[in-house]
């Protein structure tokens, strides 16, 4: 009986897995589409012009700070639930009294998941525009490196990132940018003033 039940929810585990898994997977692509496009956007950079698919599909993995992000933020909202749940099955009185008796009315569950989702999403673009504003001052502060051109011409910049087959250095306040493949030597142009 007990390994009946342990096939049971190993099966269960595996069925739910394939269910959810590809709708975590675009929810993780889609987070890492904010977080770049909020890196990018700061050095006036549309990264949806020189991005293909398959930039966007590797977007999490590629930087380890938003991958944790990716896998540590569901913790926030579950620890927020389940606290919740344990402070008003263990504390009423209390509960009730915060939350300005509100808590007995009908309407309150539907009300308590619309201001989590409209948390969770105020905080999910909070930590997208933090990231992108930490990434920046981390640039600004880095070392230059050099490019060399293929007739021994060498450009210098400090290095904001690399999506597709373009190169984006900061030289100042302009920005370079650097096609790895093709006729174009390379474009630049001034910061906006923020």
């Amino acid at each position: 009986m007990n390994n009946y039940m342990n096939k049971f929810s190993v099966d269960g585990l595996f069925d739910t897995l394939k269910k959810n898994l590809p709708i975590l997977y675009l929810i993780a692509v889609g987070l890492g589409m904010l977080f770049n496009y909020c890196k990018f956007n700061l050095f006036s950079i549309n990264i949806f012009q020189y991005a293909s698919v398959f930039d966007f599909l590797i977007s999490p993995f590629e930087d380890l700070n938003i991958l944790w992000f990716i896998l540590v933020t569901p913790c926030f909202p579950l620890l927020a639930k389940y606290g919740d749940k344990y402070w008003e099955k263990h504390f009423p009185k209390s509960y009730k009294k915060l939350s300005f008796g509100i808590s007995e009315k009908p309407w309150f569950r539907t009300y308590q998941r619309i201001v989590f989702w409209c948390v969770f999403i105020y905080y999910i673009f909070f930590a997208a525009f933090s990231y992108g504003w930490i990434t920046k001052k981390i640039i600004e502060r880095q070392e230059p490196i050099q490019v060399r051109y293929m007739d021994d011409e060498t450009v210098e910049g400090k290095l904001i990132g690399k999506v597709g087959n373009t190169l984006f250095l900061l030289d100042g306040d302009f920005v370079r940018v650097i096609p790895l493949d093709g006729v174009v030597k390379e474009m630049n142009w001034p910061l906006s003033a923020e």
